[in-house]
């Protein structure tokens, strides 16, 4: 688990927000190595398909949120590792 990429993590949640004002730490690790998982999942998918289509003029599309892209701390860190 990277300290940066959770801090950002965190940020992105109203802390007045009803619902998440009301989570446990436990949770919100929980919530983040969901969080994690999809970064991971994302990152593996688009290696397969990189792999199997690698010709360069091959188009590659990746629709994802913010979240999961913002300063490489998701997607890029789980394919970087």
């Amino acid at each position: 688990m990277s300290d940066e990429h959770y801090e950002l993590f965190l940020s992105f949640f109203d802390e007045e927000d009803d619902f998440h004002a009301t989570m446990t730490d436990e949770q919100w690790k929980m919530m983040f190595g969901a969080q994690c998982t999809w970064d991971a999942t994302f990152a593996h998918n688009a290696l397969q398909v990189l792999e199997k289509h690698p010709e360069p003029e091959a188009v590659r599309v990746v629709l994802v949120g913010s979240g999961h892209v913002t300063y490489d701390l998701g997607i890029q860190r789980q394919l970087a590792n």
